[in-house]
């Protein structure tokens, strides 16, 4: 066995041993009261961090203004076609509807 051999047979063991005795952390309940103190206190102080757009249109809030808007679209683009001011071209592009917009806002509400 050549030097280097040895060194790595020694290395070896001591990472062996070293592995073997280390030992599992102790997580319990103060433990845990304190990550979620943490938790708590870094919550505490993100919610303030709203921006003025957070705040003016909170996010349900947006979502069924959004779901409504599109509503009031397609209900726009369907009376236009009744009442022959839309054609029938346009029409048809609006309502196959490829990007998926009134989907999204239908599902919004």
């Amino acid at each position: 066995m050549t030097g280097h051999e040895k060194r790595i047979d020694e290395i070896s063991g001591l990472l062996k041993a070293s592995y073997q005795k280390r030992q599992a952390p102790v997580l319990d309940q103060a433990w845990r009261d304190g990550i979620m103190r943490e938790v708590r206190g870094l919550a505490a102080e993100g919610s303030g961090a709203a921006g003025w757009l957070e705040r003016l249109f909170p996010a349900p809030m947006l979502f069924r203004f959004a779901g409504a808007s599109g509503v009031a679209a397609a209900l726009a683009v369907v009376f236009l076609a009744s009442q022959g001011g839309l054609s029938a071209d346009v029409f048809k592009l609006i309502a196959s509807d490829p990007s998926g917009l009134l989907q999204l806002a239908l599902l919004a509400l």
